[in-house]
């Protein structure tokens, strides 16, 4: 099984299509993602089809100028059913053809701003209370959890990793407070619990961190305008 996840920032040059055309085949990929391509909804279907002809797609053209996402695969190896799109994700399930694989998939491509990423970590709260199987999450967040994960450019704000990082570790515990007990003697059968006990505590995560999101992010902007408008008065 072998699949690239990759920030391509354009491939509407002819050799960059070619250059991609040729990775994919000598790497037996059979799953690409790719973010940034940079290209118009109106040349999409050309461009992929020169890239990878015989493929299937499934892109957030609907949700997100020049669709941020595309998610492309070979349809003699899986069978994708996506579930949720937006104009920073695409979650889907992921089912094996031949070897019985079957995984739940979340890709990412966050926006620039802070106050834009809210969307996206409510999204995936969201997502987190229904996945009841294996859950890949890969793409680019736009942030990072640690100022070292930067190695060049400017220097990082902790306000940009803030809310990354307390998903991430807020989420972490959550599965290891889970995860570390015995909840039935069977092996499928605790399995199953612990994915029940954990759907539980996501919704409540969800419900307590993201409730009224979209009313608290309008006041926010409401307040700073506000403030925007005092500070050009002349004092």
């Amino acid at each position: 099984m072998t699949w690239v996840i990759w920030n391509v920032r354009g491939i509407n040059k002819r050799y960059k299509q070619k250059e991609l055309k040729i990775y994919v085949q000598n790497k037996q990929i059979k799953l690409a993602v790719f973010l940034e391509t940079r290209v118009k909804k109106n040349r999409a279907n050309r461009v992929f089809k020169n890239i990878l002809p015989g493929w299937a797609i499934q892109n957030n053209y609907r949700n997100a100028i020049n669709g941020r996402i595309w998610l492309t695969w070979d349809p003699k190896v899986y069978c994708i059913d996506v579930e949720k799109i937006d104009a920073q994700l695409i979650h889907c399930t992921v089912r094996g053809r031949r070897d019985g694989f079957e995984a739940c998939l979340t890709l990412v491509y966050g926006f620039n701003t802070v106050e834009q990423r809210k969307a996206l970590w409510s999204n995936l709260n969201d997502i987190s209370t229904q996945v009841t199987k294996s859950w890949i999450i890969g793409g680019d967040f736009n942030t990072m959890l640690y100022t070292q994960d930067r190695m060049y450019g400017n220097l990082v704000a902790m306000s940009e990793m803030v809310d990354f990082s307390d998903y991430h570790k807020e989420f972490g515990n959550i599965v290891k407070s889970i995860w570390n007990k015995r909840l039935a003697g069977d092996d499928m059968e605790n399995v199953w619990k612990k994915l029940k006990a954990l759907k539980l505590l996501f919704k409540r995560l969800n419900a307590d961190e993201y409730k009224g999101i979209t009313k608290r992010i309008e006041n926010a902007r409401s307040d700073l305008v506000t403030i925007q408008q005092k500070m050009q008065k002349p004092i």
